[in-house]
């Protein structure tokens, strides 16, 4: 018979599947053991049969024929084997890799990992896991608004882990046994690379470059490291000590070259064998209202710039700040820090501020805030400005459910201050020239717009990777997406997935008096101790497959890019842990009957059969019996075969 063209001998009583895999030809199989009678349920290792006659057949159960031909990945085998996947898929409660991950974090670190090593006291090997999607450990950990914690499935049993704290503490710990540590760097490429921007995008590419064996140089304008981490950012967020340690030390341990106060016009200017522009948003945006051109408006990153610079940003004794974002919120409470009097004003209420997460903490510090307002006009006047505003209603909400600040008429109100301050946003002032070419590539807000530090450092190590393909010879893939099946939204979720969990308190994690915070640029948070942060991440509730990385279901179905929708009826949460060796995971069982059989064929005990009929039908103990009352002695061969985690050690 022939397989994909290549003539292979068989014995007679051979399936499809036995000759294929003698043959070093796989075929995927999910229902499939080997030495227990073909079951043929899962229909996963289908594949085309074009001679003595044409049609799909299920490999593991179909016996050869002299003279037939298969071919094992036609596009039609593909897509019939897609599909029996993706119907498995539909009914498949269970998550492949952790919601704080995949959704939640937009680097995609492995939280789930580094919260587990946290927990055991591993704080170097959780560095390095973090370090695998982001250097910047104890930056972000410090800085990123955690919309990991957002998605965070402890929220529907008391209160999100802190995970963002969790990474400043991984580095401190790190820090004090020796580190940071950093991989090997891979033997040199003889490859060399050119960066625009030494802030987080910058030398997050440089990072992974370098550790690829490229030799890169890093050009930036600013006389110093960081881009608006160490310009942008005040220091009671984000001490220079810490952007010095993981941004100048890395890069002098990796031998990046780093070349600061250069403006580069053109990139024909330096020699290399590829470019990465990353010089991020850098500039505020403006209105567009009349008077916003006088000396005392000034925009938000140069006031933080200079305020960074220990220069006077000029506020005067009253300011007003224009926006709701974190950088309107970073220059309210810098100049309370100045001792300057602020208001901030928002054109919409405080519901919809980006920012809203601090509106408590400024107003104890001082800010006073004024919601539904927006500047029309600003005049000079004899003793400051004159800021006209105008009262805002919200539309209803349009399509995506966002309601639009319209002006009320008739409602303009004037106060007077010495300095306004627009925070609305940030724009790329990217005045280099360069070249259409291949060699040049891009990443980070010059390519987003202005966004998180996290999304930054996402953006600059997905870029790194095809740039390195683009030196190395290899086809711009990018990085692999990953994998997952999914339970649903954590509002969605059943309440009997958190029944168990009882609750914890979440570590509250201490910070100045309020007055030592009105007067002083000293760090917001203080540290918590190495004890508190291994009981805070104990409280995981380790959402993610513990047999991810090994489960057949989930391998083949990224093979062919299968997709889950759980569409209509399907199996929900059910688990059962009543015993001391083996778990029965219900919601992630695919019915292909493997345990059953090898519990009745080989073990010969009878633990596990099929309950119900149709759609509904499960596998169980007998009796209705928890598996600890059964006759289950934990062998683990039921374990040994099953494809997903429907049934694994405890």
């Amino acid at each position: 018979m022939k397989i994909n063209g290549e003539t292979v001998d068989f014995v007679a009583g051979e399936t499809i599947l036995e000759v294929a895999q003698r043959a070093g030809i796989h075929i995927p199989s999910l229902c499939h053991v080997k030495g227990l009678k073909p079951w043929g349920s899962c229909f996963v290792c289908v594949v085309e049969q074009f001679a003595p006659q044409q049609r799909i057949v299920p490999a593991c159960a179909t016996a050869i024929t002299a003279d037939m031909e298969i071919e094992t990945h036609s596009p039609n085998a593909l897509a019939t084997r897609k599909k029996a996947l993706e119907l498995l898929l539909s009914d498949h409660f269970g998550d492949c890799v952790a919601p704080c991950t995949l959704t939640g974090c937009p680097a995609q670190i492995d939280i789930e990992g580094f919260l587990a090593l946290e927990a055991a006291g591993k704080f170097v090997e959780a560095a390095a896991l973090i370090r695998e999607q982001a250097p910047f450990p104890d930056i972000l950990g410090r800085v990123c608004p955690r919309p990991c914690e957002t998605v965070c499935r402890r929220n529907r049993v008391d209160a999100p882990l802190q995970i963002g704290y969790s990474k400043r503490v991984i580095a401190e710990a790190e820090r004090e046994q020796g580190g940071p540590f950093y991989p090997d760097k891979l033997p040199p490429t003889g490859k060399t690379v050119v960066i625009i921007g030494a802030g987080p995008a910058g030398i997050t590419a440089a990072y992974y470059l370098a550790l690829q064996g490229h030799a890169v140089t890093v050009f930036d304008k600013e006389a110093r490291s960081g881009g608006m981490l160490r310009y942008g950012i005040p220091a009671y967020r984000l001490p220079d000590a810490i952007i010095d340690i993981e941004i100048d030390e890395l890069a002098a341990r990796l031998g990046i070259e780093c070349q600061f106060s250069q403006t580069i016009q053109s990139l024909a200017d330096i020699k290399a064998d590829a470019y990465l522009v990353a010089v991020g948003a850098a500039t505020s945006s403006m209105m567009g209202i009349t008077g916003e051109d006088i000396d005392c408006v000034h925009g938000a990153l140069d006031v933080l710039k200079a305020i960074r610079e220990n220069r006077d940003p000029k506020l005067g004794q009253r300011t007003l700040i224009v926006g709701g974002g974190h950088t309107a919120m970073d220059s309210a409470r810098s100049a309370i820090r100045l001792g300057v009097e602020t208001t901030l004003v928002y054109r919409r209420s405080a519901h919809e501020m980006p920012a809203k997460d601090e509106i408590q903490a400024a107003q104890e510090e001082g800010v006073s805030m004024a919601f539904l307002l927006n500047p029309l006009r600003i005049e000079q006047r004899e003793k400051g400005l004159a800021v006209t505003l105008i009262r805002m209603v919200l539309s209803d909400p349009d399509e995506r459910g966002r309601r639009r600040p319209v002006p009320l008429e008739g409602s303009e109100t004037v106060i007077e201050v010495d300095s306004v301050v627009m925070a609305i946003g940030q724009t790329v002032d990217k005045t280099l020239m360069t070249a259409n070419a291949a060699n040049v590539f891009m990443a980070g807000d010059c390519v987003t717009g202005p966004d998180l530090v996290v999304t930054a450092v996402a953006s600059a190590r997905k870029v790194a990777t095809r740039l390195h393909q683009f030196l190395t010879g290899q086809p711009q893939v990018g990085e692999k997406p990953i994998f997952s099946s999914n339970c649903g939204n954590l509002d969605t979720l059943p309440d009997e997935m958190f029944a168990a969990f009882p609750k914890a308190q979440r570590l509250t994690i201490p910070t100045p008096t309020v007055e030592a915070r009105r007067h002083s640029f000293a760090q917001l948070e203080a540290s918590a101790s190495q004890a508190e942060m291994m009981a805070e991440a104990q409280r995981c509730l380790a959402c993610g497959c513990s047999v991810a990385d090994t489960c057949d279901l989930r391998i083949e179905s990224d093979a062919v890019t299968a997709k889950q929708s759980l569409v209509g009826e399907h199996r929900t949460y059910k688990k059962d842990g009543t015993h001391p060796k083996i778990t029965l995971e219900t919601d992630k069982c695919i019915q292909c009957g493997a345990c059953v059989r090898v519990c009745d064929d080989v073990k010969q005990f009878h633990a596990l059969g099929y309950t119900g009929r149709g759609f509904g039908s499960r596998i169980a103990p007998q009796l209705g019996k928890s598996l600890a009352e059964s006759i289950c002695d934990g062998c683990g061969q039921c374990v040994d075969v099953c494809p997903t985690a429907g049934v694994h050690y405890s």
